[in-house]
């Protein structure tokens, strides 16, 4: 119905999402993931940004050899990619690193001077295969940002800097999945000493 579609639009925004949307364990080679990123919601560390923001898209990941899956990430006007590399597996725990690299290329609707940057991320994760429908992950995460703002001085590039740490559980059985994500981030460089929350 129609508030469906709306807030599955609403959940298409063009911001990268910095929620944790996956756990440690790889893929095995040839198989494949489609996922939806959210809906989720994010609290900016922008004081004068009051409202939370949605966020979402969609995720394409292959698994493409022992430890390691790609993943492709398509948000409205933006995209990611990054490669997981599971590079501890004993029993049911899991550790894997997974860098990435997005770019989103927009005006801002919540702010008309951003139009956009590029992003690289670095997440540590763990996970933990509790029983056999709900695994549980987390870990810590380094995401840097080189965004594109344009105001008096002209457009200007500034870099933002945010490290955290987040749990997601994940109950799946047969073909499908759902997993619920909590982060906290800080960002440094804006010196505005709170943080950022993503819950989706």
């Amino acid at each position: 119905g129609g508030p469906m579609v709306i807030l599955a639009l609403l959940s298409l925004t063009g911001c990268m999402t910095l929620a944790r949307t996956k756990g440690a364990k790889t893929l095995e080679k040839g198989q494949v993931e489609l996922a939806m990123l959210g809906p989720a919601v994010r609290r900016s560390n922008d004081p004068a940004l009051k409202i939370p923001i949605p966020q979402g898209g969609v995720e394409f990941r292959i698994g493409v050899g022992k430890d390691v899956d790609l993943g492709f990430q398509g948000y409205l006007l933006g995209a990611g990619f990054d490669v997981r590399y599971r590079f501890y597996h004993r029993g049911k725990l899991h550790l894997a690193v997974a860098p990435g690299f997005g770019m989103i290329l927009q005006p801002n609707i919540l702010n008309p001077n951003d139009w956009g940057g590029f992003e690289g991320k670095l997440p540590v994760t763990g996970e933990v295969e509790l029983t056999r429908w709900l695994n549980l992950s987390g870990g810590p995460q380094v995401v840097m940002r080189e965004r594109l703002n344009t105001g008096f001085e002209g457009a200007v590039w500034r870099f933002d800097l945010y490290t955290g740490a987040g749990l997601r559980a994940e109950a799946h059985g047969g073909l499908f999945a759902i997993g619920a994500a909590f982060d906290v981030m800080f960002a440094p460089t804006r010196f505005t000493h709170q943080p950022l929350y993503v819950a989706g």
